[in-house]
């Protein structure tokens, strides 16, 4: 390289030699190479890609991809660090390495990851992420969660509650693998029973926010399905995350052991309780697991008791309750929909409306119905539980997402709403 410089600079460096040195032997100038060997495989090696016997630039793969072989070069790089100088303590940080990955990519690079640090034994491993994919595939006991209360932060450890909580330990470790981890990024959350307000729910946070002017739906709410017999079982998770925390349950009336509507004016006429909840989310949340819990109970019950305060948040259980004058309700979701509704469904049975809206909007419940009876809005009071355990549930979701606008919501879930707002 040198003799190359040489054969260029030659006149240059003889005429700087002549007249600045002036011919002096003691004196001249050379030209030396600089080349530094790291600096030139860091500045000058490209990657490419090689599809089909097709050479692409780095810059045609997505930034994903690209950012997910620098990590694991760099993970490579640390890796080899870790087993020649054999430290006893290594600590990798990695933050939030699901950013420009796609959930599926998210999962494959953790196991990947798991693979390339498998030999180093005495390596630690930091995350820092926001992604509930990630978490989800975790193991709970390594999760320490960080949340900021005014200007501090505070930071918990999902071991300490797995050890002070053992009793549903193997539960919670199999359903989080079954269900997403949001909870952790939410600032509130909402548990609820079953498919329908699964699909329903959203819908009801966008018609509240319109009706009142609010705006639930832009806050970060976890809607989390637990089934009927187990959203008990995440109360002191929820309590541990310091979520304010709103469970929506049915009242799921019976009467001895039979399914029956929510009409408890014969128990109040009589003084006799019959009409009794069979929810264990409800029988929970008032410790009466094993024991009868009669709605004649329920709604002589404090507002407050509804609303369980532990730390800085709350959480507030909201169901549907007969009140007077004709203390009837549904024992459903669905039920209590049509009870709620009932006089703008009649006016549509029997064309009296003439909104073009309103056209043709209740199927569901119009097919059922026998067209020989008498349709008016006691009517379809007193038959909607028999309505609901006829209709498609599912259908009747859907039907109702396609006509929100003219449905009216059941009071449980608007006051369970506002709350949540607040």
């Amino acid at each position: 390289m040198e003799s190359k410089y040489e054969e260029i600079f030659d006149d240059i460096i003889e005429t700087i030699h002549s007249d600045l040195f002036l011919n002096d032997p003691s004196s001249t100038l050379k030209v030396q190479s600089d080349i530094d060997i790291e600096t030139m495989l860091r500045s000058n090696a490209k990657l490419r890609y090689i599809m089909d016997d097709i050479e692409l630039s780095e810059a045609y793969n997505g930034l994903g991809f690209s950012n997910l072989i620098f990590i694991f070069i760099e993970i490579y790089y640390f890796n080899s660090l870790v087993l020649k100088d054999n430290n006893p303590l290594n600590i990798l940080f990695i933050e939030e390495p699901e950013s420009h990955l796609h959930p599926q990519m998210q999962l494959t690079f953790y196991k990947k990851l798991q693979k390339v640090l498998d030999d180093s034994k005495n390596t630690y491993i930091i995350f820092s992420t926001h992604s509930s994919h990630l978490l989800s595939i975790s193991d709970f006991s390594n999760i320490n969660y960080f949340y900021r209360i005014k200007d501090n932060v505070s930071i918990k450890s999902l071991e300490t509650f797995i050890t002070e909580n053992q009793n549903f330990e193997i539960f919670l470790r199999k359903y989080f693998k079954l269900n997403t981890a949001d909870l952790f990024f939410a600032d509130k959350a909402v548990l609820y029973e079953g498919s329908a307000e699964r699909i329903l729910f959203p819908a009801f946070i966008e018609k509240y926010d319109m009706k009142n002017k609010s705006n639930i739906s832009n806050q970060h709410i976890a809607l989390f399905e637990v089934g009927g017999r187990y959203a008990h079982v995440f109360y002191k998770l929820l309590e541990y995350l310091n979520l304010k925390t709103l469970v929506i349950a049915d009242i799921d009336s019976i009467n001895d052991k039979t399914r029956v509507t929510c009409n408890i004016i014969d128990d109040i006429s009589t003084s006799k309780k019959r009409i009794k909840t069979s929810n264990g989310v409800i029988k929970s949340w008032f410790e009466m697991i094993g024991k009868d819990l009669y709605v004649l109970d329920l709604i002589t019950k404090s507002k407050e008791s509804f609303i369980s305060t532990n730390g800085e948040k709350s959480m507030k259980l909201t169901t549907q309750l007969p009140k007077e004058p004709n203390y009837h309700c549904g024992r459903t979701l669905e039920e209590e929909m049509i009870i709620k509704n009932a006089i703008k469904i009649v006016e549509d049975i029997n064309k009296k409306i003439t909104d073009e809206k309103f056209d043709n909007k209740f199927k569901i419940i119009k097919n059922i119905i026998d067209k020989s009876e008498k349709i008016d809005s006691k009517f379809l009071i007193d038959n909607a539980f028999n309505i609901v355990e006829k209709i498609d549930k599912m259908g009747f979701a859907l039907e109702l997402i396609e006509n929100l606008d003219i449905w009216d919501l059941p009071e449980y879930i608007e006051e369970g709403l506002k709350w949540l707002e607040n």
